[in-house]
């Protein structure tokens, strides 16, 4: 799949204005990591400092109860101040289920 020239100007024009901000280049990047299950919001964190990803399939514990990673979608945007942020929304099942 290509990218259309209206997505390639929309990276490049985020790009550019990333750039063009003093000092953005060397501002915090935001993380959010957002857990769902079933299309429900369970929990969200939020950091200035990197955080580990889970990878789909692997088995992790969200306050003390276990599921699995059934889904990871990532986006990386700007803030309005050109600040840097990385948004992860995790979908989590039960360990014996592979329904969302």
């Amino acid at each position: 799949m290509t990218l259309s020239i209206s997505d390639l100007r929309t990276i490049q024009e985020a790009e550019a204005k990333r750039v063009a901000h003093e000092g953005a280049q060397y501002a915090p990047v935001r993380h959010y990591v957002e857990f769902t299950a079933a299309d429900r919001h369970l929990m969200t964190f939020d950091s200035l400092g990197p955080m580990l990803l889970p990878t789909v399939g692997q088995h992790i514990t969200l306050h003390r109860v276990p599921v699995l990673v059934v889904d990871v979608e990532t986006t990386y945007e700007l803030h309005e101040d050109g600040q840097p942020i990385v948004f992860t929304e995790v979908a989590v099942t039960a360990p014996n289920t592979t329904e969302q």
